[in-house]
């Protein structure tokens, strides 16, 4: 919380601060798990590729499902080094394009770590701020005064787990949609009653 911390008013506390779900930080890790499947898919279908071949170069009239081509399968395979032997002379496109799903999956997940480490949601006394972005910083804010209204977005799923979307809607001033936190109908409770409490209803 550098920023808000940073640019707390005199008198000014803070209430409540927004966190991430864990099912977010699951989710950027499926990234990791999905570029893990497709480098192995890829690699696999080089190996069968390769190995397809040397037994077609040098028993070119064996048919794909020919009783005998598992025994042909195993010596080309032994030909060529054993299996990480097939591995290392494998075609640069296989390896490329493995190499390439692994690193899209790992960039996906660290590009949705870094939001979440970038990312500072904070209720005080006086307002409701959302800050964003790493290099370059974006903040949005609404006097707690100004809130006209709170709308919480929450599928089955997020339900059972407790996540989902809040939006804040002040007056004369637009929204400011948060991203998916965990306990979203609390942050709304806390919200209300910072306007209840800078009404002086309380």
């Amino acid at each position: 919380m550098l920023y808000i911390q940073q640019s707390l008013n005199p008198n000014e506390e803070i209430i409540r601060v927004g966190e991430f779900h864990w099912w977010y930080t699951f989710n950027a890790a499926l990234w990791i798990v999905i570029g893990i499947f497709l480098m192995s898919g890829i690699l696999y279908a080089g190996y069968y590729f390769e190995v397809f071949q040397t037994v077609q170069q040098y028993v070119p009239t064996t048919p794909i499902y020919d009783p005998d081509r598992d025994g042909y399968w195993d010596a080309a395979v032994e030909y060529r080094g054993g299996f990480f032997g097939v591995l290392g002379g494998m075609n640069i496109g296989f390896k490329l394009g493995a190499f390439f799903a692994f690193v899209i999956g790992l960039l996906a997940f660290l590009q949705k770590m870094i939001i979440m480490a970038t990312t500072e949601i904070c209720l005080t006394s006086d307002r409701l701020a959302l800050k964003t972005g790493w290099i370059t910083r974006n903040t949005e804010e609404i006097s707690v005064d100004r809130i006209e209204g709170v709308d919480v977005s929450q599928g089955v799923l997020g339900r059972m787990l407790d996540f989902g979307f809040v939006s804040v809607r002040g007056m004369g001033v637009g929204e400011i949609a948060l991203p998916q936190i965990a306990e979203p109908i609390d942050f709304r409770r806390s919200i209300e009653r910072a306007r209840s409490v800078k009404k002086g209803d309380i």
